[in-house]
């Protein structure tokens, strides 16, 4: 079984976790039939960097197995099970149909995993560290940064996708360049687009675009 292992005083804090589970903190990927488990071999990971961007539950950290370069990841985490089918619909839809635009329009997906500790299931999504997100209003942008992100989001809804929660703090700028991440509120959409996509010109109605989230 594949396991990811937390050498790390951050999340074996006796604050988070009551009773502090015994070291190392160990969990297992959650594997189904769209998710292959030999497809990843995230074992024995050394977290050594650490930094919380959201207390107690979204922290980024830097990972690595021996004989390989360190991974910048973020860590998607419930301890206590009340965002689990949060983090699982997620992962469903990284592994699924977002599973192409990883490590372009989305972030790399890593792997989901999950273990017991004092009769909770710990949850634990494992993202590559894309930056960070939007500074400033989306019409304060240039122009190519607007038109790559009607092409991002175009992108998921021709995968079946509409992302849901389309806001600044969603959209992280990555050399210029938009990626999407928060899937949390994603579903299965059929795109009604109408016209071409096309930055600089006047926005057009709901109606006449044929798409709300675009």
């Amino acid at each position: 079984m594949t396991t990811l292992t937390f050498l790390c005083p951050l999340i074996c804090d006796k604050t988070i976790l009551r009773p502090k589970p015994e070291e190392p903190f160990r969990l297992r990927l959650v594997a189904d039939e769209e998710f292959a488990e030999e497809e990843w071999t995230v074992e024995a990971i050394e977290i050594v960097k650490r930094e919380w961007i959201w207390p107690r539950s979204i922290f980024r950290a830097q990972i690595k197995r021996p004989d390989d370069p360190p991974l910048d990841v973020v860590f998607k985490m419930d301890f206590w099970g009340s965002r689990r089918e949060e983090l699982i619909h997620e992962a469903n839809v990284y592994q699924g149909v977002g599973r192409e635009l990883c490590a372009d329009v989305l972030p790399a997906f890593y792997g989901c995993f999950q273990t017991e500790i004092n009769s909770t299931i710990v949850t634990c999504l494992v993202l590559e560290d894309c930056g960070e997100p939007m500074m400033k209003p989306l019409d304060e942008m240039n122009g190519h940064f607007q038109s790559e992100l009607l092409k991002a989001v175009h992108a998921i809804h021709k995968k079946g996708l509409e992302h849901g929660d389309i806001y600044p703090c969603n959209i992280l700028v990555v050399d210029g360049h938009p990626v999407l991440i928060d899937l949390k509120f994603s579903k299965p959409h059929e795109c009604g687009l109408r016209m071409k996509l096309v930055c600089g010109t006047l926005t057009p109605t709901e109606e006449e675009y044929g798409c709300n989230e675009l």
